[in-house]
């Protein structure tokens, strides 16, 4: 295993990772053999019957996470059940995905990179892919099979969410939240000072997953003694609403915007009433 070929005592930081890993995934997620994990991940279609699986094999070189970078492969499991049409799709969006966690290998050398890698995995499948199938199967797909209902009711959810922490004032933390946010494909707004508030946009999934690589982040870097600061982020509240198309239905920016202090709050606070967050605005701020 992992453990007998690459790691030389117990207690050591590839084995605290691995314990995170096996604690936050199910075994029908994660595959552990030699130097190999495997994250198991589901490329969503509309029509359920398309069931399209695809391997991440993460290659864990010798003195990891100290020094070298994790090698990337992705492939199609044989079990997956989809049209001709759709496999093609796959495979011609799979150097994509290849290259997309690459660069997030690369940008986590040195440090554990495992959960970072397994998070941009996931966004991209919601989203990335998404706007594949979109340009390429969907719009004949869907015409033929939906119906005015569905149109009515929207197919796919977005999430709003209110996330605040008692101050946002170093500029490593605004860096990495940023950053964070970018990778999942949140868009919203970023009030710094105190307190510091976050108001972001895009699935329910990666809206919780941005407030755990934040603390994650934070904990990194205290133990790399850079100074990121010690407040603790939370979600508040959030809001699921459906819409039609998962892009074009946002309402707040695409890329996170920062806004500054006081001077900031009036525009958040009219953000959070379009939005349905008021009340849990004025609960923070009243707190």
């Amino acid at each position: 295993g992992v453990e007998s070929d690459v790691v030389d005592d117990e207690g050591n930081p590839l084995e605290d990772e691995l314990a995170f890993i096996r604690s936050a995934y199910s075994s029908d997620e994660i595959s552990i053999s030699e130097n190999k994990i495997t994250y198991k991940v589901q490329l969503p279609m509309e029509d359920e019957a398309e069931l399209i699986k695809v391997d991440v094999v993460l290659s864990i070189p010798k003195d990891y996470p100290a020094s070298g970078v994790l090698d990337v492969e992705c492939n199609i499991c044989r079990s997956s059940s989809c049209s001709p049409e759709v496999r093609r799709c796959a495979i011609d969006a799979l150097p994509n995905l290849m290259e997309t966690l690459t660069w997030e290998a690369k940008a986590g050398e040195g440090s554990e990179a495992l959960l970072s890698i397994f998070t941009v995995a996931e966004s991209w499948t919601k989203n990335d892919w998404h706007g594949i199938v979109s340009a390429k199967i969907l719009p004949a797909a869907q015409s033929k099979r939906r119906t005015g209902s569905d149109l009515e009711n929207g197919c796919f959810e977005i999430c709003t969410a209110l996330i605040h922490s008692h101050h946002i004032v170093e500029v490593d933390t605004i860096q990495m939240a940023k950053k964070i946010a970018s990778k999942l494909s949140l868009g919203g707004y970023m009030k710094t000072g105190r307190p510091g508030l976050m108001l972001v946009e895009g699935t329910e999934a990666d809206c919780h997953s941005l407030v755990e690589l934040i603390i994650l982040g934070q904990k990194k870097a205290r133990n790399s003694c850079k100074s990121v600061g010690s407040s603790y982020f939370k979600l508040a509240n959030k809001v699921v609403r459906s819409e039609n198309d998962l892009n074009a239905g946002r309402k707040l920016p695409r890329k996170m915007q920062q806004l500054e202090s006081s001077i900031g709050m009036d525009e958040l606070k009219a953000a959070c009433e379009k939005m349905g967050l008021a009340k849990a605005l004025s609960d923070i701020l009243l707190d």
